[in-house]
């Protein structure tokens, strides 16, 4: 059913008095009982006209397609006046192939685990967006240089020297 002025929705004022969600009580409501459900009329939501003597159903203009009125114009791409569409260029279409020391650096610099930076690498991998020589599992095991432990203010602090 189409309306002669439809629903006006505007910003509630506040959550009490005049919001329709909160205001409409939409418990137990069933195709028997929907036809006697009470709808709020708010400031904030005001609800449709249908059409009436005061509002009536507007008809449509008529119109004719008689083929003696009707032109049709054709271009074809022979003709002086045909222009194509601008085309964007394709610099802009091309992704940005990642390289190995930009997936490193990218690890790095989101400070990810080894796990992280493996998926993120497969996922970038699934997208074709890494180069053919870039390694996922790049990001291997953990190479420990040295570990010492150092004793300050009273707390021991273990060093790890390590490299990806």
């Amino acid at each position: 059913m189409q309306f002669a002025i439809p629903m006006i929705w505007r910003e509630p004022r506040d959550h009490y008095t005049d919001c329709y969600f909160c205001l409409t009580d939409i418990k137990g409501i069933t195709s028997k009982t929907k036809k006697n459900t009470c709808y709020s009329n708010l400031q904030s939501a005001i609800r449709p006209v249908e059409h009436s003597t005061e509002f009536e159903v507007p008809k449509p203009k008529k119109v004719s397609f008689d083929d003696d009125t009707v032109e049709y114009a054709m271009l074809d791409q022979d003709d002086e006046e045909f222009i194509p569409p601008p085309m964007p260029p394709d610099k802009t279409r091309l992704p940005h192939i990642i390289k190995q020391s930009d997936l490193k650096d990218l690890v790095r610099d989101l400070n990810l685990t080894k796990d992280q930076s493996e998926l993120l690498g497969s996922r970038l991998k699934g997208w074709n967006l890494l180069d053919e020589e870039t390694k996922v599992s790049f990001f291997g095991p953990v190479k420990v240089i040295s570990q010492y432990i150092l004793k300050c203010r009273g707390l021991y602090v273990i060093v790890t020297m390590w490299i990806v």
